[in-house]
């Protein structure tokens, strides 16, 4: 039974002085429950988040004062005032539409980088903000921070677990995909741990969270297979999420086990502001078209090719000597550059050598083209289609035969003397 079973159940209460009404639990967790209230006092309606801690003791205590230093930073969840309930401690914060996981899982931060940074230096600054304050979290997680629907706005909360105290920590504490090497192998192969680098590794981890929904690993200890595959392979994390090539380079930087070769908390939300792309950046997709280009009036200079900015060129049948008269129109193309794996069916250089494009009967009266123009279309038309492509011939030649082998038996090589004297004798 989690120390949150014996709390006493307040829906339905009037608390804080008759000042909130508890109406229902939004979560619970292994030290507290948190419930939403409706405040009685206010003329419009409005709603704040009370968590029950239990029984005063150290902990709580000083859960209340960490938070309360923190409070005052817009992506840290205001800590309103406390009340004590039924001989339990109670804190009153701000509430909010979910937590970071509610958008994670609905794709909302999914190829998209300008939120995805939005909201990534938000958690950062806050986690900066507590660590010039002298506290650190420990227990930074989707669950521990809170945020709207569409995920741009994010506020941490949740300090049960926070730390105040001289480094380095002697006693781990936290979730396990989200702590260090040093802090999980403290007293096997390490004494103790930088909490503030307990923070910072678990805001990469945060990252990947909202970028892919994955975790790289499940513990960052030797045993465990992805995090062995990710001390031996630099490429794994690229190959594993939607990661660019710099912020693949510096997550490898922020994930190296030794603690004193990681980039610090400001160099992390420096390179993250400046980096471009934290998603790959998508293929230029190309195509090519042809424009068709209104017949401009008698007397009038053709219109210019709209959109055209790539390269384009113009085609004028009047401008060159014909045996006929022609009143053909010029023609606009513009060029694009094509990928030939989107063309269908072009597999090969020696298809493209052989295609031969469909000439269409003229969309316009014959009585509209010259007889030069008619006659080149036909003799298009009656072309002979093109020679097929020669089958190439399969050639087996036969093996050797093999050789006789000579015998060093010497009852074999006179038998086969004899033979041969008879038969040139015969």
């Amino acid at each position: 039974m989690s120390p949150s079973d014996s709390l006493p159940d307040l829906t339905g209460h009037l608390v804080d002085e008759d000042r909130l009404q508890i109406l229902h639990v939004l979560g619970a967790g292994s030290y507290g429950v948190v419930y939403k209230a409706l405040d009685t006092t206010s003329p419009t309606p409005a709603y704040f988040a009370v968590k029950c801690l239990g029984m005063t003791t150290q902990y709580t205590t000083r859960e209340v004062d960490l938070h309360s230093i923190c409070s005052s930073h817009p992506s840290v969840s205001t800590l309103h005032r406390q009340f004590y309930s039924y001989g339990c401690l109670c804190i009153v914060l701000d509430l909010s539409a979910c937590d970071l996981w509610a958008p994670i899982e609905n794709g909302v931060f999914s190829d998209n980088n300008a939120l995805v940074k939005q909201t990534f230096l938000q958690i950062l600054d806050a986690v900066r903000f507590c660590h010039q304050r002298g506290v650190h979290h420990r227990d930074l997680k989707p669950e521990n921070i809170l945020c709207s629907a569409d995920g741009g706005e994010v506020r941490i909360t949740d300090f049960g677990l926070a730390l105040d105290d001289e480094l380095p920590c002697v006693a781990a504490a936290g979730t396990s995909p989200y702590m260090t090497p040093e802090a999980l192998n403290l007293g096997r192969s390490t004494e103790s741990y930088e909490p503030e680098q307990s923070d910072i590794w678990a805001c990469c981890i945060l990252l990947l969270n909202m970028m892919s929904g994955k975790f790289p690993w499940r513990k960052a200890i030797d045993s465990d297979y992805e995090w062995s595959t990710f001390l031996t392979d630099e490429r794994y994390l690229r190959r594993e999420f939607p990661i660019s090539d710099k912020l693949n380079d510096l997550l490898e930087r922020c994930f190296r086990p030794v603690a004193s070769t990681r980039p610090t908390l400001l160099q992390l939300r420096m390179e993250i502001a400046n980096m471009t792309h934290l998603f790959p950046p998508k293929e230029t997709v190309v195509t090519m078209r042809l424009l068709s280009v209104p017949r401009p009036s008698p007397g009038t200079s053709a219109p210019s090719t709209p959109g055209a900015s790539v390269a384009s060129f113009s085609f004028n049948a009047s401008d060159y000597a014909s045996p006929a008269t022609s009143n053909a129109t010029s023609v606009s193309v513009e060029l694009h550059p094509v990928r030939l794996s989107d063309v269908a069916g072009y597999k090969s250089h020696r298809k493209l050598a052989f295609v031969r494009p469909t000439i269409p009967a003229p969309s316009a009266p014959s009585a509209e083209l010259s007889p030069a123009v008619l006659e080149m279309l036909a003799r298009l038309r009656a072309r002979p289609p093109p020679p097929a492509w020669p089958k190439a011939r399969t050639v087996i030649t036969p093996p050797p035969a093999p050789k006789e082998k000579s015998s060093r038996n010497p009852l074999k090589r006179l038998l086969r003397w004899f033979k041969r004297t008879r038969r040139d004798r015969a």
